[in-house]
């Protein structure tokens, strides 16, 4: 008896694809203080795959950079539900602990 593996299609690569693209491009404008951009990749990732964790994270650390504050609290939480790697939770909570600093909660 063969065991079947999960089948993978063309569009399923072209999606994991487009997100790395996505997340690469982000952090790349990130880096280089370009935050509006930066959003717009990030964004553009996280409605490519909604349940990626660092597609989350980002778009919430981009959210800080222009100052949408519940907006990237959201996202942070989100990025903990994900089932992030340990790098990843924790700057997810670092990010949650910022915003509550700065937003007093």
């Amino acid at each position: 008896m063969k065991r079947l593996g999960p089948k993978v299609t063309a569009a399923g690569q072209n999606a994991d694809t487009d997100l790395r693209q996505k997340i690469d491009e982000g952090e790349a404008l990130l880096a280089n203080n370009d935050f509006q951009e930066a959003y717009s990749s990030f964004a553009a990732a996280v409605k490519i795959a909604p349940g990626d964790p660092v597609a989350n994270l980002r778009l919430g650390q981009a959210l800080v950079a222009l100052q949408r504050l519940d907006e990237a609290r959201m996202y942070f939480r989100k990025c903990l539900e994900l089932q992030p790697t340990e790098r990843d939770a924790s700057e997810a909570k670092n990010g949650i602990a910022k915003v509550n600093a700065v937003l007093g909660k």
